[in-house]
Formats: C-alpha cells, sequence, structure tokens
C-alpha cells in the first residue's frame, strides 16, 4: 500500500477518533458532570459506528495483503476513509450543541429585585448548576450610578442538585437582601427555592465580599 494512501488513512482516524473525544469532552462539560440520556444515547448511535471503523482501520493498517488482496484492500480502505470523515461533522456538531458549562459558563438568574431601601438592584446567577464547577454569584447594582458587582457566595451545596424555580410567581428569588445598621452592609438570607439548608450571609458591597453568618439545620 502507497505511503501516500497509509497517511491519508491515519489522518482520517486521528480526526474521526479526535472528534469523538470532542464530544465526550462536551457531553460531560470538560468531565464537570455525568452525561444525560440524551447525550449516551447519541454516543451509542455514532460511536459504535466510529469504533468499529477505527478498530477495521488500525486492523487494515498493521496487516500485510497479497498482491492479489491488495486491489480489494485498497477499496475497502477507501470505503472505510470516507465514513470515517462523514462522522466527523455530525461529532463537531454534536460538541457544538453543548458548549454550555465548558467553553462559557451556563447561567440562571432570578428575578431582579431592590433592597429595602432602595440603593441597589440584586439578583442571585447560578453558573453551571449541577456541574462540578458551579458557582452561586450575587449580581448587584447602584441604582444611582452605573457600579455593577459579582459576589462570590460560599454555598458549597451538593453539585448535583438541581435548583428550584418560582413556578410562574412573579416574587420569588433564590435570596433575600436586608439593609443593616452598617452602610453598604447587607444581610443576604437564601430561600426554599434554592433547596439546600437556608443560610445567612454579610454582604459588604464597598469590598465585593460574602461572609457566612450561620446555617438553619
Amino acid at each position: 500500500m502507497k505511503r501516500w494512501f497509509k497517511s491519508l488513512w491515519w489522518i482520517a482516524i486521528a480526526l474521526n477518533f479526535g472528534s469523538n473525544l470532542l464530544v465526550i469532552v462536551a457531553a460531560t462539560a470538560n468531565f464537570q458532570r455525568s452525561m444525560d440520556l440524551e447525550s449516551r444515547f447519541m454516543l451509542v448511535i455514532i460511536g459504535i459506528p466510529s469504533l468499529i471503523l477505527l478498530i477495521m482501520s488500525v486492523g487494515g493498517l498493521l496487516t500485510q495483503s497479497s498482491k492479489d488482496a491488495l486491489l480489494a484492500k485498497y477499496i475497502a480502505a477507501t470505503i472505510i476513509i470516507v465514513f470515517l470523515v462523514v462522522l466527523i461533522p455530525t461529532n463537531v456538531r454534536m460538541a457544538q450543541s453543548q458548549a454550555e458549562g465548558w467553553l462559557y459558563d451556563y447561567v440562571s438568574s432570578d428575578p431582579l429585585k431592590l433592597t429595602a431601601d432602595g440603593k441597589y438592584e440584586y439578583r442571585m446567577d447560578l453558573l453551571n448548576n449541577s456541574q462540578r464547577n458551579h458557582k452561586e454569584v450575587l449580581y448587584i447594582k447602584e441604582r444611582a450610578g452605573t457600579e455593577e458587582k459579582h459576589i462570590r457566595l460560599p454555598i458549597h451545596e451538593d453539585s448535583s442538585k438541581s435548583y428550584s424555580f418560582g413556578s410562574g410567581r412573579g416574587d420569588w428569588g433564590w435570596a433575600r437582601m436586608m439593609a443593616t445598621t452598617e452602610p453598604d452592609q447587607y444581610e443576604l438570607t437564601t430561600t426554599e427555592y434554592l433547596d439546600v439548608p437556608i443560610q445567612t450571609f454579610m454582604i459588604n458591597v464597598r469590598e465585593g465580599t460574602a461572609e457566612l453568618i450561620s446555617v438553619e439545620q
């Protein structure tokens, strides 16, 4: 078998294998979550044919053929290469459809609310819900100006847990902020919608910090 043809075959193998690996990375958000049922089904539908073709390809490249069988091997190899290449765009499209949570953050937010003193607008942003790389962040904006802050909340809940939403209620929220006697300091308390033990944080807006002060058992 010609060297250029072998090189072409190896390239097709490498690209197909890489595209399958990309699907796995995307479906697990770079191994930050388990695969959902749809991703597992698609991986079986696309992955098994790819695996069979890859095994056949490696076997064909590593075995020697007689001159009489060489033409048949070229024909079979060409068909395999075509199928390997055809599957690559399908894998890439699958990976692109699952880019949230690893190429960029998947963000869920509760409704924007006002602090009782009317100084700030705030909401809670949940980044990459149900993943190991999840974050809970307080977004807060001064109404009298343009300053915005994102304050990380050290909630430390189980990453496999999904949060609940307000089921159509307009006044729901994952947390509520109350003013204190200290300027620019607020108590933020999580609600039952977050589906974790109720926690209270001291928020220092000026410093952009959050300190856990109590957990309801």
